[in-house]
């Protein structure tokens, strides 16, 4: 009950914990719940914290689960940080499941926090499935459910199944906002397999509660992430995000793919799929741009190379009496791809918000009004391409319904 860093479970200072024995089914289990105290967003009251070190089985599962408690900020169900490794080499699974503090005060109460750091199952003739799931806890900002960052990998490789589920869901932030479901940035989410997968190689899920402030975001995939899901035997490799947008004031977008962000599937689909909710302004479904200051090589893209379709959809805001509120927003500087031999198509459909003033626009493509406060595509970025090599285009919107004066088209493709 001290003032801080009353971690339930903590492994520091590489700490190594492995279950390794002649019994594969061998597992891992780890339970922490943070003590009371006041957090800070450096040493918070986390549940479980894995610092520069290393928990590993090779066979059985991995279960971490962890709580946050006590006031303040920081207060993480779990952390891993600092070149730590999580590893199942084996068919074991690994579940990693975080609630923040629900007695956070302030900010960085977040579900599952990972930085600098790898989870990973290899070498599994079944594959083991990672499962990460996260709640933000209480407070005024920054209440992520899940957010990976700081050159972070989540991976299976060399298995013949391999699945990925990231699902997140924001805290209830009373304040300035920032409270994405799942936040990626500067990272990698790898599925690479041999065989007929089960289901999506890679799945992630963010909702975001928020009900005040701005910028929180379902998915948010941002600056150098890759997304890939591999196959060398079957068309089932395919990629699912869904994103829902807190029902704040602005700029509560479903899924936002930023600029640098890679997201590709070699064989099977790519489904992006998003829902902006809030009263103000720039609440898209889907969102795809070239952050301020990119330039032609950070263009984000979703690619695909076979004969998997690319599907993207987005609702905007049914409540947003403000402007841009817009289905699917692909804005300059952004590349949605069939490439190589591929005879894969892309769908796109929009659905603009109905109350608004102007440009909610169905889909939005190229250099339209889709700008935000804080800020728009580089203008050294390129074109914005939509193409497929032996595969159809649809594109489908629906512009504001009852939008009360102008650019409210069902869809827009303005000139770069």
């Amino acid at each position: 009950t001290g003032a801080d860093n009353n971690v339930g479970v903590a492994f520091v200072g590489n700490a190594r914990v492995q279950a390794f024995s002649s019994n594969a089914a061998a597992t891992v289990t780890v339970f922490g719940l943070g003590g009371a105290g006041v957090g800070t967003s450096i040493l918070g009251n986390d549940g479980v914290r894995v610092q520069g070190s290393k928990v590993m089985t090779n066979g059985g599962d991995m279960n971490i689960t962890g709580h946050g408690a006590g006031t303040g900020a920081g207060n993480d169900g779990i952390e891993i940080i600092s070149a730590s490794l999580v590893q199942s080499k084996g068919t074991g699974d690994v579940n990693i499941t975080g609630t923040g503090s629900l007695a956070g005060t302030t900010s960085t109460n977040r579900g599952v926090f990972v930085s600098q750091s790898t989870i990973e199952s290899t070498l599994g003739a079944t594959g083991g499935a990672i499962t990460i799931t996260g709640s933000g806890g209480s407070g005024t900002t920054d209440l992520d459910g899940v957010q990976i960052i700081n050159a972070s990998t989540v991976q299976i490789t060399n298995a013949s199944t391999a699945e990925i589920f990231i699902t997140g869901k924001s805290g209830v932030a009373t304040g300035a906002g920032f409270s994405d479901g799942v936040y990626v940035n500067n990272s990698k989410v790898l599925s690479s397999s041999t065989g007929a997968d089960k289901g999506y190689a890679i799945g992630i899920t963010g909702l975001s509660v928020a009900t005040s402030g701005n910028l929180n975001t379902g998915v948010t995939l941002t600056t150098d992430v890759v997304v890939t899901a591999s196959n060398t035997a079957s068309t089932d490799a395919d990629i699912n995000i869904l994103g829902t947008g807190g029902n704040a004031v602005s700029v509560n977008i479903g899924v936002i793919v930023d600029s640098k962000t890679a997201i590709s599937a070699g064989n099977g689909e790519i489904n992006v799929s998003g829902l902006g909710q809030g009263s103000g302004s720039d609440n898209h479904g889907v969102m795809m741009r070239a952050a301020p200051g990119a330039t032609s090589t950070g263009a984000p893209s979703i690619t695909q190379n076979g004969a998997g379709t690319i599907t993207i959809s987005g609702q905007a805001s049914a409540t947003g009496t403000s402007i841009r509120n817009m289905g699917v927003v692909i804005a300059e500087g952004s590349d949605v791809q069939v490439i190589g031999t591929g005879t894969g198509n892309i769908h796109i459909t929009g659905v603009g918000g109905a109350v608004g003033s102007q440009d909610n626009r169905g889909v939005s493509i190229g250099n339209g009004d889709y700008a935000f406060s804080l800020g728009v595509g580089d203008a050294a970025s390129t074109d914005t391409n939509i193409t497929t090599v032996g595969g159809n285009i649809r594109i489908l919107g629906t512009g504001g319904v009852t939008a009360t004066t102008l650019n409210n088209d069902g869809v827009g493709i303005s000139q770069a």
